[in-house]
């Protein structure tokens, strides 16, 4: 293992947190078993964590460890982290976050931060991860985290680390800026592997706001209802196969989304990943699923383009903002008037392909302006 030097490193942050906030979920392996009088202190990390080849202008994603407690517990108190990455040193250059530097401190194959926390949900410090030299594109191995504080017991979680791997980068799918209300449209999402690695089956999470609706007709997606006054649809599909660098896929039909009578300004996100057990764990979190009732959505190779040796995790979301078109209506008929619009532009769609390597990317929630024939990113082919 090598502990490289101060390096400044691009921050990144990875979109399924964003879009899908409200399924939190913790995964991989427990360092223990939450007591039942003190329920929900856990560190959650994300599923899996790809790193950029050796020599790649891009350095590690940025990725979060949170410390979660049970609701109410806002006490200040002190944790102590302990990283363990033995599984990883001998392909992994490991060090301090310079934003980390006073609550963290390497000793062998460990890195222990301490943190004083208050409120109930808190991010923490976490290593920075660089692909060694000599590192074989597909290496992996475990990084995993345990937590202590006096008085508790706390779950712990691991993350996958892989040098390389799949990149599912969100095509463009057209969609109408003013849909009316009760209007369905079927777009037909598509995904281009800008990876290093084949995807061994695909994941499409699509979440919407109050005023869509997605019908439950595709056999192979689940479909949930969300907690909470915004994000109230939730669908997961799922497409077997192997899915290579450098191709891309679209399904070969649409996916229904309606408008529904509570539509004003509202928002569809789409996000393509790769299916591993715990990335579905942690989509899936303890929502209540049901099946579709249709025929399965199949996604078929469409094309090719050039291989990358960055996964540039900005671009593997999409979405969609409209805005509902109501008719003008007589208050003497008692039905609602014509609703005014937020904005004179033109819904959007966007993904981080605008951003540039090396410089940060729009967030997930940013309206970016575009012209009804957007330019941001490729329409899906064909």
């Amino acid at each position: 293992m090598r502990e490289v030097g101060g390096r400044r490193t691009l921050r990144r942050l990875t979109g399924g947190l964003a879009a899908l906030g409200a399924m939190a979920a913790v995964l991989g392996g427990a360092a223990g078993t939450a007591r039942a009088e003190e329920p929900g202190y856990r560190v959650a990390l994300e599923a899996e964590l790809g790193l950029p080849l050796p020599g790649s202008k891009l350095q590690q994603p940025w990725f979060h460890a949170t410390l979660e407690r049970p609701a109410g517990d806002t006490a200040a108190r002190e944790y102590v982290l302990t990283y363990d990455f033995s599984e990883i040193a001998s392909f992994v250059d490991v060090k301090v976050r310079a934003i980390d530097a006073r609550f963290c401190a390497i000793a062998g194959t460990t890195m222990t931060c301490r943190h004083t926390v208050e409120g109930e949900i808190a991010s923490v410090g976490v290593p920075e991860l660089l692909a060694a030299q000599g590192s074989r594109n597909g290496q992996s191995g475990r990084l995993k985290v345990t937590a202590a504080s006096e008085g508790i017991v706390i779950e712990g979680s691991s993350t996958l680390v892989r040098v390389g791997g799949p990149d599912l980068a969100a095509v463009r799918v057209p969609l109408k800026d003013s849909p009316s209300v009760g209007e369905v449209q079927n777009p037909r999402y598509s995904f281009t592997n800008k990876g290093t690695l084949p995807a061994a089956g695909v994941l499409l999470a699509l979440t919407g706001t109050r005023g869509l609706e997605l019908p439950r007709t595709a056999g192979n997606c689940e479909y949930a209802d969300l907690p909470g006054p915004e994000q109230t649809v939730f669908a997961l599909c799922s497409f077997p196969g192997t899915y290579e660098p450098g191709a891309t896929y679209r399904a070969d039909r649409g996916i229904a989304v309606r408008t529904g009578t509570r539509a004003y300004v509202d928002r569809l996100s789409y996000r393509f990943l790769e299916d591993t057990p715990a990335e579905r764990a942690k989509l899936r979190g303890k929502l209540s699923f049901t099946q579709g009732s249709g025929p399965a959505v199949v996604m078929e190779k469409t094309g090719a383009s050039a291989r990358s040796t960055d996964l540039y995790i900005f671009d593997n979301d999409g979405w969609w903002e409209p805005t509902a078109r109501t008719r003008p209506t007589s208050r003497r008929s008692g039905t609602r008037p014509r609703a005014r619009r937020a904005s004179t532009s033109p819904s959007t769609w966007a993904s981080a392909t605008t951003a540039r390597p090396g410089s940060p990317a729009p967030a997930a929630a940013t309206r970016v302006p575009s012209a009804p024939s957007s330019s941001w990113c490729p329409r899906a082919p064909g």
